[in-house]
């Protein structure tokens, strides 16, 4: 492991901590370390930090030495405190380290059996992290992907290597290169994507996706709403001849009474689609 950018630190720090959290939360969180801390301090003012951060509290957590401040945060890092699953970083006073997105890896498919932590441990292996994201929702519950962030290049190209289609807690995990939004949207952009309109503006993404599933393996799909608030939806299909069999298939169906408008659906390849799909606030792709 590459620790020679973390030699001599002894600040940590701690982003999208629980609402309700104070000091001494974290000192019981941190009791075995107790006689080697300096200062434990919550900002609750929940500025944006790094990629990956919400409007949250955080804390800074500074130790006497080096050596105790690695080892809580080696044994402690991606352990659950009311509810929330804590990533627990060193902290950078160079802020562009943590937006370096050339060893950051995106895992997804991982068995909602595994922890965090078991997660975190796994990918340790590879290298020094500086920051991990186990995604959960609002209640605490994992939802099978995530995103770990090394300092070193080599780091991540073994963890991809290594772990990509393999087998894992009963899962096959899927891990590559994180890429920027407007790198993800090129990416789901070509004829293997249909855009759909014209359907129930009550049907449900689960609902959408199990009409066009017919035709062949759909790898995401989403309903988003324009600014003129109608519904419209993106699917990708894992080769180009399912999103052709769909659009022969169901543009121009009827999924009621015979003089409504059938549905629109066609290759995501026409200048205004993109253009519409694009000036949609649609967030991160990934998170389905």
């Amino acid at each position: 492991m590459n620790t020679q950018n973390q030699l001599g630190k002894t600040v940590l720090f701690i982003s999208e901590l629980p609402d309700n959290i104070v000091d001494s939360d974290l000192e019981l969180f941190f009791k075995d370390y107790k006689d080697y801390i300096l200062m434990i301090q919550v900002d609750r003012n929940g500025r944006m930090y790094g990629p990956f951060s919400t409007r949250s509290p955080r804390a800074t957590i500074i130790f006497k030495d080096h050596e105790k401040a690695s080892e809580a945060r080696n044994a402690l890092n991606m352990r659950r405190l009311k509810g929330k699953t804590l990533n627990i970083m060193w902290h950078e006073k160079d802020n562009s380290v943590r937006y370096n997105n050339t060893a950051n890896i995106f895992v997804k498919g991982i068995s909602l059996t595994a922890t965090p932590r078991e997660i975190y441990e796994v990918f340790m292996k590879y290298g020094e992290i500086i920051s991990s994201k186990i995604c959960e929702d609002e209640d605490g519950n994992f939802l099978g992907y995530g995103y770990i962030n090394y300092y070193n290049v080599d780091s991540a190209e073994n963890a991809i290597k290594d772990l990509n289609k393999k087998e894992m807690w009963g899962s096959i995990l899927e891990v590559e290169h994180f890429q920027k939004k407007n790198e993800r949207l090129q990416s789901y952009m070509g004829n293997n994507s249909v855009y759909v309109k014209n359907f129930p503006t009550n049907m449900t993404e689960t609902e959408l996706k199990n009409m066009f599933k017919e035709y062949g393996s759909i790898s995401w799909g989403k309903i988003f709403t324009d600014p003129n608030q109608r519904k419209f939806g993106i699917l990708v299909y894992n080769t180009a001849e399912s999103a052709i069999k769909a659009k022969e298939a169901l543009n121009g169906k009827k999924l009621g009474k015979e003089d409504e408008e059938g549905l629109y659906v066609d290759l995501l390849q026409k200048k205004s689609e993109r253009k519409r799909f694009l000036n949609t606030k649609i967030g991160d792709i990934n998170s389905k």
